[in-house]
């Protein structure tokens, strides 16, 4: 049987669909990969585990003083997704993971739901900023990544509820079926606007671990308008049906 590093199982259990995603990175950029959304799950999530917002800043404190420590060379001892990241961490990463840092401190103090969504777009870019580091592939500045927040987002709650803990949107957003079809309707029209204006730029199959997850996104975005747009309904904390082999199909004609 074939055994996983601890980054990448970690990923697997934590956040499946973006495993998945770097099953399409070759090696040796794959556990990088893992390595490096490991360790962004593992800032993420903090805002969701803490108790208050003050304890919350001071763990992500503590992250900080650490990407001073690996940009150093250091480490702490006994964190295995730390040690793991040193291996791996791409030269260039420093300020976009601090920066990651503070876009998830802004989650504390995010009021309403329009706010939420643009902080998870700019996690996302930054994420995605990182993920072309340890590629060695461009970085595509004007990707619109509104389609991947939103389904960050949405499915948030999903997982949410099913482990009863508080989502991170606002009740009055996700308990509305109307808030979230309008929401997708947007992310839908973006996409579109975003797809007749930008000429295609010219990837490099090296980065399809980071291209198809607009293609994933929107999957998951069609997987809640087939429950009726309910974010209650455990059927959204799994991947959509065959969405490997779909993403695999458009890996393989460029359709992403």
């Amino acid at each position: 049987m074939f055994k996983f590093s601890y980054c990448a199982d970690l990923l697997r259990r934590s956040d499946p669909a973006q495993f998945s995603l770097c099953l399409f990175a070759p090696f040796p950029g794959r556990e990088g990969l893992f390595n490096l959304y490991a360790l962004l799950h593992e800032i993420r999530r903090i805002p969701q585990q803490a108790t208050d917002p003050a304890a919350a800043q001071i763990r992500l404190k503590w992250w900080h003083d650490r990407i001073d420590d690996l940009y150093n060379e250091t480490v702490p001892a006994g964190h295995p997704v730390l040690e793991a990241f040193l291996l791996t961490k791409p030269r260039q990463g420093k300020e976009a993971l601090e920066n990651y840092i503070a876009a998830v401190q802004e989650l504390l103090f995010a009021e309403d739901a329009a706010t939420l969504f643009q902080i998870a777009e700019r996690l996302k870019r930054l994420s995605d900023k990182l993920a072309c580091y340890i590629l060695d592939i461009p970085v595509e500045e004007n990707a619109d990544l509104a389609a991947v927040a939103a389904a960050d987002m949405l499915l948030g709650v999903t997982r949410r509820l099913a482990e009863q803990k508080e989502p991170d949107l606002p009740a009055v957003f996700w308990q509305d079926k109307n808030a979230v079809k309008d929401k997708i309707q947007e992310v839908r029209q973006s996409a579109a606007v975003s797809h007749n204006t930008q000429k295609k730029p010219q990837r490099s199959k090296k980065g399809h671990a980071v291209y198809l997850s607009q293609a994933l996104a929107m999957q998951q975005l069609q997987q809640i308008e087939k429950v009726g747009y309910d974010l209650r309904d455990n059927r959204l904390t799994a991947l959509p049906p065959f969405s490997t082999l779909r993403l695999i199909l458009r890996a393989g004609l460029g359709q992403f």
